[in-house]
């Protein structure tokens, strides 16, 4: 499994040189990955719930796990940026 631009695909990795390549069948599973969640809007606006802070997702996500009730976890990496992950 490798990252490409955001997306968690699998791939040929050359064991010598990391070099990435993709099967045709990797290749169509990437773009229509790509196709279909790339259309969204990746910013979105901070909103205040009651006492809290929300970020709202696009429901089109809920097919790779993000769904309510769902759990996630956040580390953050620098001071603008986090890495949030469904567990």
């Amino acid at each position: 499994m490798v990252d490409f631009e955001g997306f968690e695909v699998e791939a040929m990795v050359c064991q010598g040189c990391n070099d990435e390549t993709f099967t045709v069948q990797q290749s169509k599973k990437l773009f229509h990955l790509m196709n279909k969640y790339k259309l969204f809007e990746r910013r979105r606006k901070i909103i205040k719930i009651g006492s809290s802070f929300a970020i709202t997702i696009p429901r089109a996500l809920e097919e790779t796990g993000w769904k309510p009730g769902a759990i996630v976890s956040w580390t953050r990496i620098n001071n603008k940026t986090w890495k949030i992950e469904v567990e």
